[in-house]
């Protein structure tokens, strides 16, 4: 893909804050001094709120983290397109989230406000055609670098 997760996760604060302050300042309330790590197949991002209130998501690979959440592409677009509960994908094991009870609280509030304001905030729904857009490149990429192998993997006597 194109854009890295990390650029996704603050392009979804910095939206969430333009198009509703009063669900950004919900989220900043909720997550307060929780650092949480977020992975998505093959990438993983560290994010957290600095105590002046700016959105920091970046590698943050040696830190210390309450809470983690880990999950594949296709999840994230079952759930944007309406056909997948986030709390049903946690507990059917598609999203996976570990720490202390409060953490993982904090976790799905913060998701819950984020999904709900998808659906109301134009510039976030933008963002999730975007995803959607390049995730699909993506995947069409991968199965054409597949196909391409298989052709000239043939032996020929």
């Amino acid at each position: 893909m194109s854009e890295p997760l990390a650029w996704y996760v603050r392009e979804l604060v910095s939206r969430l804050g333009d198009g509703d302050p009063a669900a950004l300042a919900r989220l900043r309330t909720i997550v307060g001094v929780r650092r949480a790590r977020v992975g998505l197949e093959g990438e993983t991002v560290t994010v957290r709120f600095e105590p002046g209130g700016e959105f920091v998501a970046g590698a943050g690979d040696g830190e210390q983290v309450e809470g983690t959440g880990w999950t594949r592409h296709a999840v994230v677009l079952a759930v944007l397109a309406g056909a997948l509960d986030a709390t049903d994908a946690v507990v059917d094991g598609m999203i996976e989230v570990r720490g202390s009870a409060e953490a993982v609280n904090a976790m799905f509030l913060a998701v819950e406000i984020l999904i709900d304001a998808a659906t109301r905030i134009p510039a976030l729904r933008e963002l999730s055609e975007q995803y959607v857009g390049e995730y699909s490149a993506y995947r069409a990429h991968a199965v054409n670098q597949r196909n391409d192998r298989s052709d000239t993997d043939v032996i020929k006597n």
